[in-house]
């Protein structure tokens, strides 16, 4: 994938966080997911951070993505247990 796609694949995951039809499967309030994100270069996997979970040690989610829709696949906790 080009360094435009990649872009694009980024932008997409970006909208789809904003509209809230990408969401962590264990979602609280404040938790200030999507502030760190990481697409790889073929644009079909994402780890998005949301730094104020677990007490404020953090998680990472990963993303796979299947057209427009990303599913989550797993939840990396800061202590590094992948769920």
């Amino acid at each position: 994938m080009n360094l435009t796609a990649q872009i694009r694949a980024a932008h997409l995951l970006v909208d789809v966080i904003k509209a809230r039809s990408v969401v962590e499967s264990d979602v609280a309030d404040g938790d200030r997911f999507g502030y760190g994100m990481a697409v790889t270069p073929d644009g079909q996997h994402a780890v998005v951070g949301s730094y104020v979970k677990n007490s404020s040690t953090g998680a990472a989610y990963y993303f796979t993505r299947s057209g427009d829709t990303w599913s989550e696949q797993s939840i990396i906790p800061a202590d590094g247990t992948i769920n």
